[in-house]
Formats: C-alpha cells, structure tokens, sequence
C-alpha cells in the first residue's frame, strides 16, 4: 500500500509497508496506531522523560516520600502534556474553527482540572483558589 502515515502535521515518508502493517483491515488499524504512536513518543527529546514513569508509580507505592514522588510525577507530567497539547492542535485541525477552540480550550486545562479535583478531595481549598489566579 502507497499510504502515507502521519505523525504531529508532517508526513515522514513510511510506507504502510515498511511500517509493518499487515493486509487486513483490523491489522492495518493496530499496526497503524503502533507506529503512530511509536513516531509520537520518539519525535521529541522531551519525551524521553516517559521512561521515568514506572520510578514514579513506584515511588508513591514504595513510599519513597514527598518529595521523590513529587519530582518523579513531575518529571513524567512534562512529555505527557506536550503530548495532550500536540494531540489538542491536530484535533483542532479536523474540527473546524469553532469546535476546535472549544477542544483547545477545554484540553488546554486538563492538567488545572486534575490538581483542582485532587486538591478539593483533600480539602485544600486555597490551593485550589490559587491555581485559579
């Protein structure tokens, strides 16, 4: 096949074929998504951070305390919200102006959305109230 997989708004020149994908359609689809994906987490050197992740988790079930797990969480935050910002934009692409902005604006402020669900289930109102500043 002469279809040309694309990754972040660029295409990168591999062949179905070349990328390995198979001749059924549900096969195309899985071999596709793999070296979608794959491309996604090698195109950039930020993401390189995504190999902390496992220290993470097992930092906080280990109880390597505070401050380990914090940085280690951190570390892991970086490439994945780059990530939700590439996927927002090419989203945004296919949506059309007005949904698009909706898509943006909403995804934009995952990472705000999740430390205030996290912080309001502990009860720490005023850091809630200060993220929103």
């Amino acid at each position: 096949s002469t279809q040309r997989l694309q990754t972040q708004g660029s295409y990168q020149g591999v062949t179905a074929a070349e990328s390995g994908i198979q001749s059924s359609p549900k096969q195309r689809s899985l071999g596709r998504d793999i070296s979608l994906t794959w491309n996604m987490v090698k195109g950039s050197y930020i993401n390189i951070l995504l190999l902390v992740a496992p220290f993470a988790i097992a930092s906080y079930l280990h109880d390597w305390g505070a401050g380990p797990t914090f940085l280690l969480n951190f570390l892991t935050m970086m490439p994945l919200a780059s990530m939700l910002s590439n996927f927002t934009e090419e989203l945004a692409l296919h949506l059309g102006e007005t949904l698009g902005g909706l898509c943006n604006a909403t995804f934009g402020n995952a990472v705000e959305v999740v430390i205030a669900v996290l912080a309001l289930r502990q009860g720490q109102i005023r850091v809630v109230q200060a993220s929103m500043l």
